[in-house]
């Protein structure tokens, strides 16, 4: 896996992505995955001032050669919105497009704010993607979302049940919003691992759904989520506890914070690649 532009942190706020000040350069975030030699997957993100476009070059060069290329264009309007035109999406060989559903999934939160899904899931055998484009609006009244997120998952294994030699999967994903003063702004995060059984859970799961999908259908995110949200209620109640000093004595805290790779602060604790190969033993 090879990244052409350095990764930028997050901020703590989902709808909230940080500001790049040359908007005039265009900019560019390559990922290439090798799997196993013969079969490459290739991810590339481009942004200029008002558009930006994400394409992914799924291949297998194995035996029999199968592809699928997808390009997906976001630009942004005159009143400040996001446009997506419907993704362009062409399949080589004997792949199987499982789902594609244009907006086929859409939620309403306490707040009126309005996520709408468009899904992408193919594959062959014992390899699977999926793409998801997530479009946020602030009401059901907007004509266009703010914010689009790009969400791609990918998982390979041998089909071994007692004795895999290949379990690979992980997932990236690309922010893109509207800004004043650049256009567009995004970030790439990730790639996060996962377990490869998990993400075929998924996809088996977003087929019976009919695309109905969102990222706790992955038994992974699930987990992660929920140890989240225990450690956030954790030092909730931590934080309601003030210890008595006693005499002149020293108090001395230490905490030490495992992280899956999402972090926030400094990233100590974080091992970060340039490039990684994947090959059966």
């Amino acid at each position: 896996m090879t990244y052409t532009e350095n990764k930028r942190d997050c901020s703590d706020s989902d709808d909230e992505v940080p500001s790049d000040s040359d908007d005039e350069v265009p900019k560019v975030t390559k990922m290439l995955y090798t799997v196993d030699r013969s079969s490459t997957c290739e991810l590339k993100f481009e942004r200029s001032h008002k558009e930006a476009s994400l394409s992914l070059h799924d291949a297998d060069n194995g035996s029999n050669i199968t592809s699928v290329d997808l390009e997906i264009i976001i630009r942004k309007t005159d009143k400040g919105y996001l446009e997506i035109p419907v993704p362009e999406m062409a399949a080589c060989g004997e792949v199987c497009i499982l789902t594609r559903g244009v907006n086929s999934n859409s939620t309403i939160n306490a707040c009126g704010e309005v996520k709408e899904y468009t899904n992408i899931l193919y594959g062959k055998g014992r390899r699977g993607s999926l793409v998801v484009i997530e479009s946020k609006k602030k009401s059901i009244s907007d004509p266009n979302p703010y914010m689009v997120t790009v969400f791609h998952y990918l998982a390979v294994d041998d089909g071994n049940v007692f004795n895999p030699k290949l379990d690979i999967g992980f997932s990236v994903v690309v922010k893109i919003q509207a800004s004043d003063d650049l256009g567009l702004k995004y970030i790439v995060e990730g790639p996060q691992r996962h377990p490869s059984s998990s993400l075929f859970y998924m996809f088996e799961r977003l087929k019976r759904l009919n695309g109905a999908w969102k990222p706790n259908l992955c038994p992974h995110c699930a987990n992660l989520q929920m140890r989240h949200k225990s450690w956030q209620t954790s030092e909730s109640e931590d934080s309601d506890y003030v210890p008595q000093r006693h005499g002149n004595g020293k108090q001395k805290s230490e905490s030490m914070v495992a992280n899956d790779s999402n972090v926030k602060g400094n990233y100590n604790g974080s091992l970060f690649g340039k490039y990684f190969h994947f090959h059966k033993r």
